[in-house]
C-alpha cells in the first residue's frame, strides 16, 4: 500500500472529507496541497522522503484568483506545481467541467499528459455531479459517476478527493455525508472535519472510515491562525502579489489565516460530532430557570471588561460546573448583546470570546500582552 502522505492520504484511491460549511476543509486541503507541492511533510507530521507532486484542483466554490490562490500563497505552495480546472475546451467552445464520461476521459489524459500530478481535489463534489444531471441521493446514479473516477485513481495512481457537505442527522459519524451513501461505499477512505468540542477555535481532521493496511485512525487537530508579520511579508514578496495596493494588502492582512496542526490524537469521532443533548446544553428547567439561564447570566458578567481566550473561559466555565457546550448556546443567547467570538491577530492566536463592540476595540484580559503596540 502506497501512501501521499503516510498513514494518512492513500495514494491510488478515490478518498472522501465531509464537513459543514465554514469549518475550514478547503483551507486544509489547500495546505496539504501546498505541502505536497513543494515537498513538505504535510498535516504537521514528521516522515522521511516526503513526495514532492502537482496538484490538480477543481473548485466551483472558491474564485481561484481571490480566494484559492491567496490561500495557497499563505500555505506557502509551490504555484508551479498547482493548476486549476474551470472548464473543458472542444476546439472553439468551452464548457463547464462535470463528471460525464467525456470529461472523466479528458481528465484521464491529463493526468497522462502529466504523471506527476498525484493529488486531485474536487471542492465540493456535488457541484461536479450536479452539473452531469445526477442525483446524488440516488445510489445506482451516483456510483456511474463514482465507479470511473475510483478506477481512474487505481489506474494512475493518484489520489482523488472528494470534498462533501456533511448533513445534520444524528447518527453515526460515517453516517454524516449529505447525499447517497454510494459517496461513502465506494472510498477506500473518509474524513470529516468538525468543531472540537473541547475548544471551539479548533478542528478535528477525524477518519471516518478506512479500508486499507498501514493507515493511522487518530485524529489531527488543526486551528485556523493569523500570518506572523515574517509570513505576511513572504506573502506579499511573491511575484502574483506585486500588484496589490495598500487598502489591498491591508484587507489580506486581516483575513489571511493559515492551518495550525496539533499532535494527533485519540478522538472518538461519534462522540466529537455527536449533538448534544437538553441536559448538556442547559436547555431543560430547574426550578423555573434554566442552566441555560444561569451560564448566560455567568458568561455575561465574565465577558462585561475583558477579552478572554476561548481555553481560559472553558476552564473558568468548569469550575462553575458549566460545560463548553454549556458556553456555546450561552453565548449564541447572547449574540444580541453584542458577545461574539473571533480570531483576532492582535491578541495571541485562537479564539476569543467578548462583547459588546468590534474585535480591534476589545481589552484583553489583566497580566496578558496586548500586541497592538501603538496603533
Amino acid at each position: 500500500m502506497q501512501y501521499l502522505v503516510p498513514g494518512r492520504i492513500p495514494l491510488g484511491k478515490l478518498i472522501l472529507c465531509g464537513a459543514r460549511g465554514g469549518s475550514g476543509k478547503s483551507t486544509l486541503w489547500r495546505a496539504i496541497a501546498a505541502d505536497i507541492s513543494a515537498g513538505r511533510c504535510a498535516l504537521g507530521l514528521s516522515y522521511p522522503d516526503p513526495v514532492r507532486a502537482k496538484v490538480l484542483f477543481f473548485a466551483s466554490e472558491d474564485g481561484a484568483d481571490d480566494t484559492a490562490l491567496p490561500g495557497l500563497l499563505a500555505a506557502q505552495a509551490d504555484l508551479l506545481r498547482v493548476a486549476f480546472v474551470d472548464g473543458v475546451e472542444r476546439g472553439p467552445c468551452k464548457s463547464e467541467f462535470m463528471l460525464t464520461p467525456d470529461h472523466i476521459r479528458v481528465l484521464r489524459e491529463r493526468l497522462e499528459q502529466s504523471p506527476d500530478i498525484k493529488l486531485v481535489i474536487f471542492d465540493p463534489i456535488a457541484s461536479y455531479v450536479g452539473r452531469a444531471k445526477v442525483d446524488d441521493h440516488r445510489a445506482s446514479e451516483l456510483r456511474l459517476v463514482l465507479d470511473p473516477l475510483s478506477e481512474l485513481a487505481e489506474s494512475k495512481g493518484v489520489t482523488i478527493v472528494m470534498i462533501a457537505h456533511l448533513n445534520k442527522s444524528t447518527g453515526d459519524a460515517v453516517d454524516r455525508f449529505a447525499g447517497s451513501a454510494a459517496y461513502r461505499d465506494t472510498v477506500r477512505a473518509a474524513y470529516a472535519v468538525s468543531e472540537d468540542p473541547e475548544d471551539s477555535s479548533r478542528r478535528l481532521f477525524m477518519p471516518v472510515k478506512e479500508n486499507l493496511p498501514g493507515f493511522d485512525r487518530s485524529t489531527i487537530p488543526f486551528s485556523l491562525v493569523p500570518l506572523t508579520d515574517a509570513e505576511m511579508d513572504a506573502f506579499f514578496a511573491a511575484p502574483e502579489c506585486h500588484h496589490l495596493n495598500a487598502t489591498d494588502r491591508q484587507t489580506l492582512r486581516s483575513q489571511l489565516r493559515r492551518v495550525k496542526f496539533d499532535p494527533p490524537r485519540t478522538v472518538d469521532p461519534n462522540q466529537a460530532m455527536k449533538p448534544p443533548t437538553r441536559k448538556e446544553s442547559g436547555t431543560g428547567s430547574d426550578n423555573g430557570q434554566t442552566k441555560l439561564d444561569r451560564c448566560k447570566e455567568w458568561l455575561r458578567n465574565f465577558l462585561q471588561k475583558y477579552a478572554y481566550p476561548s481555553s481560559e473561559i472553558a476552564e473558568a466555565g468548569r469550575a462553575e460546573g458549566y460545560t463548553f457546550d454549556n458556553l456555546k448556546f450561552a453565548k449564541a443567547r447572547l449574540k444580541e448583546e453584542g458577545v461574539i467570538s473571533h480570531s483576532n491577530s492582535v491578541y495571541t492566536p485562537g479564539a476569543w470570546w467578548s462583547g459588546p463592540g468590534p474585535c480591534h476595540t476589545w481589552k484583553p484580559r489583566p497580566e496578558l500582552p496586548d500586541f497592538r503596540g501603538d496603533e
